[in-house]
């Protein structure tokens, strides 16, 4: 039981490029890149089905909303930079491994380019969206600012916790105190 146990919660490989030893990956881990690709193929349908819609609106000759138009093309662009350095990064912790290092210690390096560029990033796309929703409100509810005012609070309080976690807690306390600030910045957003 215990033998398959353990073939179940991981999966040895061989770093075949730098002939470093094998190196550890967890069930939960491969899971985790795999549905980062799931949802990302699931994005792309969605995003060429709104340049669509803009694009038909043109052609027609009705205006286009430049709002929405902004907010397609950014999200295409900033969803599919954070999916090839969500990637990149997850190859680099699995094959591309620096001399004597291991996976586990790769990952929990918070203070790796690609993984300050991944969160960034999603952070980023996050508040964009808070944003966008916030002027759609304020348009649907005929251009009322009192309905407002709780998503931009809400939307404020998760800049002000990004700005904290950058400054605070990557660089002086390190990832203990990094999933506090994290549960913090995304409990706000669901605000």
């Amino acid at each position: 039981m215990t033998r398959r146990k353990n073939l179940l919660s991981s999966y040895r490989s061989p770093n075949c490029v730098t002939g470093m030893p094998q190196a550890r990956f967890t069930i939960p881990f491969i899971l985790g890149i795999f549905f980062e690709n799931v949802l990302y193929g699931v994005f792309v349908p969605f995003l060429l089905t709104a340049c669509y819609a803009q694009c038909r609106k043109l052609v027609k000759g009705r205006s286009v909303n430049k709002v929405m138009v902004f907010a397609t093309v950014f999200y295409g662009l900033t969803i599919t930079l954070h999916w090839v350095v969500s990637t990149v990064h997850g190859l680099r912790g699995i094959l591309f491994l620096p001399s004597g290092g291991d996976t586990a210690t790769f990952f929990q390096n918070t203070s790796s380019p690609l993984f300050v560029c991944k969160v960034t990033l999603l952070q980023i796309e996050i508040l964009v969206g808070d944003w966008i929703m916030i002027y759609r409100l304020y348009h649907i509810y005929g251009r009322n600012l009192a309905i407002c005012i709780v998503p931009l609070v809400g939307s404020l309080a998760h800049l002000a916790i990004i700005l904290g976690s950058a400054v605070k807690v990557i660089h002086t306390y390190g990832p203990a105190t990094l999933t506090a600030w994290a549960a913090a910045c995304f409990s706000v957003t669901i605000l």
